[in-house]
């Protein structure tokens, strides 16, 4: 009995930290697509670059809200290491990110809104999984 109890222990603890990572990520796709309409829509911005601009803003507010709400016992010694792998990851999913959106605007023709929001729920599965694994593995 006691191990299925740790059994559902462990499963209710990913399915929380699932969760308020979807809310952590869904406010800072917020940020990433409203920087990203402004700079398109209001400045003229190229949409690419635009693109890039509103993701470094999300990626920040990203690690903002993971540290205090998903990862809130994380030990503070190990937060200038977690903001590296986080840049890295952060970097990789970015570069990741740029080349679906150039191949859906750029060679299948969708609306630049439209690939931004079909490659952003790539985004936030694959940095998940890389920051659970390489970040917050302790958790």
């Amino acid at each position: 009995m006691k191990g299925l109890l740790d059994f559902l222990a462990s499963k209710f603890d990913i399915l929380l930290e699932v969760t308020k990572s979807l809310i952590c990520g869904g406010v800072s796709t917020l940020v990433d697509l409203l920087v990203l309409t402004g700079l398109v829509e209001l400045v003229d911005l190229n949409s690419h670059l635009a693109i890039l601009l509103g993701f470094l803003s999300g990626m920040a507010v990203n690690y903002v809200l993971n540290i205090l709400i998903v990862y809130r016992h994380s030990p503070v010694d190990c937060h200038v290491k977690a903001v590296k792998q986080f840049f890295i990851i952060s970097i990789f999913t970015i570069l990741i990110g740029m080349g679906l959106i150039y191949l859906l605007t750029d060679l299948v023709g969708l609306h630049y809104f439209l690939a931004k929001v079909m490659v952003t729920l790539v985004v936030f599965f694959l940095s998940f999984v890389l920051r659970k694994k390489f970040i917050f593995n302790n958790q």
